[in-house]
């Protein structure tokens, strides 16, 4: 008995989950708009490695785009200081439906999408370690067939 209680209480232990979120916060009444029909069921997805230390996971979500459902897959953002995220949300109410996609409110009021911080993330490389290595001079390259010829 014992030893079953012991397998019960290790694979518990290893199912948890240690990703790092961020903060959370109730969306405002002017988030929500109404749709025609509640978005797809939730698609399962993989969490790439953590690449900055400051990174919280945010999951991927069916966001309302144009007349369509578009999936938006999950990613490591790093959240402006002092923000805390609104989860995507779908209400119904008899036949009516809303959706709030997930949103970050600022600390000094307003409200950014996660997919903003991506495009930051892909237009300004966070470390300057992520660039290239300078090449070699023009006469290091010129010398280096000159010295291996036989």
């Amino acid at each position: 008995m014992f030893r079953y209680v012991t397998i019960v209480c290790a694979s518990l232990i290893g199912c948890g989950s240690s990703l790092p979120l961020a903060p959370t916060s109730p969306h405002t009444a002017d988030e929500f708009v109404a749709v025609p029909f509640p978005p797809p069921a939730v698609r399962a997805g993989v969490v790439p490695p953590r690449l900055h230390p400051d990174s919280v996971w945010v999951d991927g979500e069916w966001q309302w785009v144009q007349a369509r459902w578009e999936w938006q897959r999950g990613a490591w953002l790093q959240p402006p200081e002092g923000s805390t995220l609104a989860r995507s949300e779908t209400h119904r109410a008899g036949a009516q439906v809303r959706h709030a996609a997930s949103v970050f409110h600022l600390a000094g009021g307003g409200s950014l999408a996660p997919a903003d911080l991506r495009e930051r993330k892909r237009r300004f490389p966070p470390d300057a370690a992520c660039a290239a290595p300078v090449p070699a001079s023009f006469e290091q390259r010129a010398a280096w067939p000159a010295a291996n010829a036989p």
